[in-house]
């Protein structure tokens, strides 16, 4: 089943499409090599990953099924809807599937799911603070960096217009 990367839709499922995915992870080989469905799959993923994080401003459209585009008022208190995804969130979602891809983050994931908080191998030791992670999933340091100014990590967010 093709991607829906259509603004605003109501059955939306990734932010990027192969093609552009293509484009932007063309010096990944891992990428390049996966089939169109599996390329699908791992994209879908990491807009959900994307997704699970806490956003300034409301969804553009109540009915959408992503998050993006977004209603978001600037400095000057005015509103400003989009109309498109903006391209950081695009390029964020095709780091998070490479990073995906490359299996980084699942073993500390796994250990956070099962309610490990910290571990020790020798004198090596890791306390999870929940620092390393985007509303709970592993992120690419890419992506949140891509992300940055656009995720609210304090509170809930909610408008009254």
């Amino acid at each position: 089943m093709a991607l829906i990367t259509t603004p605003g839709a109501v059955d939306a499922d990734s932010y990027i499409s192969i093609a552009e995915a293509n484009s932007y992870l063309a010096a990944n080989s891992a990428f390049i090599a996966l089939s169109d469905p599996n390329k699908e799959a791992l994209l879908r993923k990491a807009t959900i990953h994307i997704d699970s994080n806490r956003f300034f401003g409301v969804k553009a459209d109540s009915a959408q099924a992503l998050e993006f585009p977004r209603t978001i008022q600037d400095s000057f208190g005015l509103w400003d809807t989009q109309t498109t995804i903006i391209p950081k969130v695009k390029l964020a979602t095709a780091e998070q599937a490479a990073y995906v891809l490359a299996g980084a983050g699942e073993a500390r994931a796994q250990a956070q799911a099962d309610g490990v908080s910290s571990y020790s191998i020798g004198d090596l030791s890791e306390t999870f603070n929940g620092s390393g992670a985007m509303g709970g999933m592993p992120t690419s340091v890419t992506a949140k960096a891509l992300l940055r100014g656009l995720i609210s990590r304090v509170g809930f967010m909610t408008v009254n217009r």
